[in-house]
């Protein structure tokens, strides 16, 4: 039992309590096709296996793997698995990337028809969690929170950069506190003149649809409707909308003068390429001259673009006037008063008349 050619300077097969025993004060090199082992293996520290593997149990009931010298995997003892990572909080713990990749169909279940697909199956509703940084205590707005990509590969061996071709990011609306994490959902698509996907339609925490890109919107092209035979330049994007306030300015077209406000106010809304203003002014002038003038709209009038008001109170006016409008002109931002009399053209209706003025108007940009 003691054959120097075995290597083995001392061997204790069986001890005093009949457990199978096997010490050397050196080293044990075991050479052999095949070893078998019936009984247990008690080992007091680390097993290597080769150069820079082991096994080894850094703790009671726990069992790690290492490669180059590094530990990869440990399993606890409550039968969590951690990779990269000493401490396993769930079932599977994974800190790195995670590649799925199945080229072959064999041996999937007979439910999970696709080998491309990836199946979360849970008793319950499944939950997937994207986490943003490791023990990360402040969120600040702005901040990205987790993206899912999808994206290919540049080239035909795989190992290239992958290109994105679109993603869904989540993004905090404002810096998070311990009662108020607001965020937006945010989809990105590459518009094809890009090197990576941008911002193109939101989801804000109120549940509002937000439109990040100018000139994109709602496409209703679905419907392919043209209108009669005579309709040129048809669009079915509504790329556009908003309201709010606007405080509407008047003065005289020849001199501006001076105008003195006791009440001005104005709400507007924008549709596509509408606008609909409405407004009140009551104001008195000095050195002002011309014709009357309302400015300060809140869009300049588009190429070719005329609108007509509709006065719906005034406190005076030109004798004889029995039709009047307002006229935007394009390429501007305010509107011209005219008026008409009985058997007489337009007049124009000077500023010096008027004093308070109730207004609406729609017009194109």
């Amino acid at each position: 039992m003691a054959d120097k050619s075995f290597g083995v300077k001392q061997v204790n097969l069986i001890n005093a309590s009949g457990t199978p025993r096997i010490e050397s004060p050196n080293n044990l090199n075991i050479n052999a096709v095949n070893v078998a082992i019936s009984t247990d293996i008690s080992v007091g520290g680390q097993l290597s296996l080769g150069t820079g593997t082991s096994i080894s149990s850094p703790g009671s009931n726990i069992l790690s793997l290492g490669t180059n010298s590094v530990e990869r995997v440990r399993i606890e003892s409550d039968g969590n698995i951690g990779i990269g990572t000493d401490f396993a909080r769930t079932e599977l713990d994974v800190r790195g990337d995670i590649w799925i990749n199945r080229s072959s169909a064999n041996g999937q279940p007979a439910h999970f028809s696709n080998p491309t697909q990836l199946l979360i199956q849970h008793t319950s509703a499944p939950n997937v969690y994207l986490i943003h940084g490791q023990y990360k205590t402040t969120i600040i707005s702005g901040e990205r929170l987790g993206a899912i990509n999808f994206a290919s590969n540049a080239e035909s061996s795989g190992n290239g950069t992958p290109v994105v071709g679109a993603s869904i990011v989540c993004e905090a609306q404002q810096s998070w506190t311990s009662s108020f994490n607001p965020g937006e959902l945010i989809f990105r698509t590459n518009s094809g003149s890009s090197s990576a996907p941008t911002d193109a339609v939101g989801i804000t925490s109120e549940g509002n649809i937000k439109v990040y890109r100018s000139g994109a919107g709602i496409d209703f092209s679905v419907t392919s409707d043209s209108g009669s035979s005579g309709t040129t330049n048809v669009s079915e994007l509504l790329d556009d909308y908003e309201e709010g306030d606007w405080i509407p300015t008047m003065f005289g077209s020849t001199t501006a003068g001076t105008t003195t406000y006791t009440h001005q106010t104005g709400h507007y809304t924008k549709i596509g390429n509408r606008v609909i203003v409405s407004g009140t002014v009551a104001a008195t002038t000095s050195g002002a001259s011309g014709d009357l003038r309302i400015g300060n709209f809140p869009f300049t009038a588009g190429d070719e673009s005329v609108g007509t008001f509709q006065v719906n109170e005034l406190s005076s006016w030109q004798s004889g006037v029995e039709q009047y409008s307002l006229i935007i002109q394009s390429g501007n931002s305010f509107c011209t008063f005219r008026g008409t009399k009985q058997a007489a053209a337009f007049v124009t209706l000077q500023i010096q008349n008027v004093t308070y003025l109730r207004f609406n108007v729609s017009y194109t940009v």
